[in-house]
């Protein structure tokens, strides 16, 4: 079929070894082993530079929800762990870099909301942060949007949140402006 379809010019995409198929690798490129390259170099590393080194890969090769749009009984708990394992990329990634660098910090952040929308943990994160930066505007949105996003599941930001983002509001408009 494939060979059909590529007027011959692709024939061996497919290795045959013990009664089992499988994509050849050196024929075609699959984002998902690129993902699961990554995370085990994280695994395998041994100092904090391979370790930083395997989350920006992990983190640059997650391509969103495994298989999205398919039904199969068996993924689910393949894509969850595929999910777990971008976001602790994304979290642990966004500790290394904290110190060194606020802003891309926050952008990792703002990556980790968009892979897990409902989780409360990561908009405070960003809340923080984003107060730490002195973003007193983006507090307020970010506590927005996470009410919103709790809306779509019937849940809504825990008292803590709220009081997370009056405090760190109330904070940033305390500090005097310094800039010119």
């Amino acid at each position: 079929l494939i060979a059909d379809a590529t007027c011959g010019a692709v024939t061996d995409m497919v290795i045959i070894e013990g009664g089992r198929y499988r994509l050849d690798p050196l024929m075609v490129a699959v984002d998902y082993w690129t993902f699961a390259a990554a995370v085990a170099a994280r695994r395998k590393a041994s100092s904090d530079k391979d370790r930083v080194a395997a989350y920006h890969a992990t983190v640059g090769s997650y391509g969103g929800q495994l298989a999205e749009g398919m039904r199969w009984d068996w993924i689910e708990p393949v894509r969850e762990a595929t999910r777990r394992d971008a976001i602790d990329a994304v979290a642990a990634l966004a500790r290394a870099l904290v110190h060194d660098d606020p802003q891309q910090t926050l952008d990792l952040l703002e990556m980790a909301r968009a892979f897990d929308p409902h989780n409360e943990l990561i908009y405070r994160d960003i809340m923080r942060l984003q107060g730490r930066l002195g973003y007193s505007d983006a507090i307020l949105r970010t506590l927005n949007l996470l009410t919103t996003r709790l809306a779509e599941i019937d849940e809504t930001p825990t008292t803590y949140a709220q009081e997370l983002a009056d405090r760190l509001t109330q904070h940033v408009s305390q500090v005097p402006d310094t800039a010119v």
